[in-house]
């Protein structure tokens, strides 16, 4: 008889409690077969094992048994055996969640409701917090890889010629052959940059200087929207694919894979005004006859543009490109903001050239004395020879960027692949020593720490976990006050427009590029703050990675350094949109006092709303920036941890077994290293 021609004999209120209590009992069972698979791996087991193996066999079948027992009488009841709810993946990150939660439980602010903390008891609590919700985020992560995440398949994507990429594999392999997980992000940062290794070349240029449109010509296909309004809000990178598509990746959500034409949805102020849609990273790919394999070409939200979120978008993505073009507009020649590109790419150490773009609305006479314009006002400006190219995007054009493209770029191609394969081989190498010696042999050619020094330097990262937590508090505190400081950075301007008209220009009006930049002053100071408070982390930080790599018996990290790089890409003021000239005060005579409330008159008017939004986009700017430093540092403690944590399990007998095939292992990174 089927279930369904079972007799109905009880009513919906009993069948519930029936299957209720039935999933009680075989949750109950659960905990019973828990406590047979023998030692627990909880850090705080609750039961000595005491059962022998044949006790265990005849439990198991019982249990098994029971089970079909229950259910048939479920069925008889005509309770249909309901379909489970949720996915395992679901069920594990809700788990993990309320383990998060738990952890802030034991925050220093939360245990002070059981007791004066003192500094060093609530750095403790900080540290040990900061660390369990860490791991806690990193189990997640594990879980949240999917068909396309997945860090085998990452890995199996890369060149399969790459020795790099073969090494990968094998460490890959060993991971998760021999349960060595805490390893895995270090291998995701490998392998993170391997797969955007391209030669990115950036263009620079104000808004509508023709960037978006030479690049089109020069790629061959109109790629990029172009239009007489800022159209670029967020860098947008261009390379070769094998089909025309668009990789969208956003702040706390994964990659979008979309067709090409829908760029304009994500990259323009119309569609995206001041990055609303929290776009990180934009790649666009094309079988464009003017692209190759391995370069990237970067279009660049417009300088002095009234965007102010993509000016500073564009100072923000400056040190990470390797070559720079800086576009200056031939309708309107050289400029401050022009200028402005040139030297942050000199500051950065990034080579760079100037290009002249639409030379095509000059006759060939006016564009040579333009050409020569330019170079003479840069050459004043950098105290260094530069040439000038004329470039423009019509069609024939532009011959002399294309013949830089295809004479010039090679040797910075090269030198570029020689030095990221240089790096990624340290890492490999770092990252097979640390593996080699969880596993048991210390290939390092350094001796390890006692269990003592082990435990300072682990206290030391935990400390330093605290230090991250503090700094990230009082800065997005600093960061949300910039957002309500519009009224007392017009007042300091105001007091500015005193001096002013304290000196020997005597009353005349303030120009509004005068105030613009006491407004930058003001605001960068926050920003100035921000960045020191994380410079002292980073610090901080470094010392304790490297005491912990040295204590592991994996000495030469130079983590400072690397944590300090991170810091260059500050986003600065953008108050471009502001214009507001002060007028003399025609109280002046009666007193500075009565004279700054009528210029902070003026200012409240002429500059207030726009001054507001401004700071809004400022302090949304510095906000992402912040939280992508501090993720930098969090993944750094999680990546260099790895290898002292592996060594003090060893010291507290907490390490696994051997594992089948550990000494093959060995072997095979032995060799590797050695090679």
């Amino acid at each position: 008889m089927s279930g369904d021609d079972q007799p109905v004999l009880l009513n919906s209120a009993q069948r519930q409690h029936l299957l209720s209590t039935c999933q009680y009992i075989d949750k109950l069972l659960s905990d019973v077969e828990a406590v047979l698979d023998g030692p627990s791996a909880a850090a705080f087991p609750r039961f000595r094992f005491d059962l022998n193996p044949m006790q265990a066999k005849v439990m198991r079948d019982a249990l098994r048994q029971t089970r079909a027992q229950m259910l048939r009488a479920l069925s008889s009841a005509g309770v249909a055996r309901p379909e489970p709810a949720y996915g395992a993946v679901h069920s594990a990150r809700i788990t993990l969640n309320f383990a998060e939660i738990a952890a802030a439980e034991c925050a220093p602010d939360r245990m002070r409701g059981y007791g004066d903390i003192s500094e060093a008891a609530a750095s403790v609590l900080s540290g040990l917090v900061a660390e369990l919700t860490a791991g806690f985020r990193s189990l997640g992560r594990l879980l949240a890889e999917d068909g396309t995440g997945r860090l085998d398949e990452r890995i199996a994507r890369l060149d399969t010629a790459s020795s790099a990429a073969g090494r990968l594999r094998e460490i890959d392999r060993i991971i998760h052959a021999h349960g060595q997980v805490e390893f895995r992000p270090a291998l995701a940062a490998i392998v993170d940059r391997l797969e955007f290794s391209g030669f990115e070349i950036a263009v620079f240029g104000r808004v509508s200087s023709g960037k978006s449109s030479l690049l089109n010509r020069v790629v061959g296909q109109d790629l990029l929207p172009v239009g007489v309004t800022p159209v670029t809000s967020v860098p947008t990178r261009l390379t070769w694919g094998e089909r025309a598509e668009l990789t969208v990746w956003r702040a706390g959500q994964p990659p979008e894979t979309m067709p090409a034409d829908r760029v304009a949805e994500f990259v323009t102020e119309r569609f995206n005004p001041a990055n609303a849609k929290n776009v990180t990273r934009i790649v666009v790919r094309a079988p464009a006859p003017g692209l190759r394999e391995g370069i990237v070409l970067v279009d660049t939200p417009g300088l002095g543009s009234l965007a102010s979120h993509g000016a500073v978008e564009t100072l923000a993505y400056l040190p990470k490109c390797d070559h720079g073009l800086v576009l200056i507009d031939a309708a309107s020649s050289l400029m401050s903001d022009d200028l402005a590109a040139i030297e942050a790419l000199e500051a950065a150490g990034i080579p760079w050239q100037a290009l002249l773009s639409k030379a095509d609305l000059l006759t060939p006479a006016d564009a040579g004395k333009a050409v020569e314009y330019a170079r003479e006002q840069i050459e004043r400006h950098t105290g260094k020879r530069v040439e000038v190219a004329a470039v423009s995007s019509l069609a024939g054009a532009p011959a002399p960027l294309r013949a830089w493209f295809e004479t010039g770029l090679a040797p910075l191609e090269r030198r570029h692949e020689t030095l990221l394969a240089e790096s990624v081989d340290r890492s490999i190498a770092a990252l097979g020593r640390q593996l080699a010696g969880a596993l048991g042999t210390n290939t390092a050619g350094a001796a390890a720490g006692s269990s003592f020094e082990l435990r300072q330097a682990d206290d030391a990262l935990r400390l330093a976990s605290a230090g991250i937590e503090t700094s990230r508090a009082r800065c997005l505190g600093i960061v949300s006050e910039i957002r309500g400081s519009g009224d007392e950075a017009l007042i300091a301007v105001a007091r500015e427009a005193i001096q002013f008209w304290s000196g020997p220009p005597g009353l005349v009006p303030v120009p509004a590029a005068e105030v613009r930049e006491w407004l930058s002053v003001f605001a960068n100071r926050a920003g100035a703050e921000v960045a020191e408070s994380l410079r002292q982390t980073a610090v901080s930080l470094g010392e304790a990675l490297e005491r912990a790599a040295l204590a592991a018996g994996f000495p030469g990290d130079d983590a400072r350094r690397d944590l300090l790089s991170g810091l260059r890409e500050l986003p600065q003021f953008d108050a471009s949109s502001i214009d507001a000239p002060i007028e003399p005060a025609p109280l002046w005579r009666l007193g500075r006092g009565l004279a700054a409330r009528g210029a902070l008159g003026q200012l409240r008017r002429r500059a207030g709303p726009a001054l507001e939004d401004a700071l809004s986009t400022y302090s949304r700017l510095l906000e992402n920036w912040l939280r992508r430093v501090l993720a930098g540092f969090e993944r750094r403690i999680e990546t260099h941890a790895a290898g002292l944590r592996a060594r003090l399990n060893v010291f507290d007998g907490d390490a696994a077994a051997p594992s089948p095939g550990r000494d093959d292992a060995l072997r095979d990174l032995r060799r590797m290293l050695a090679g």
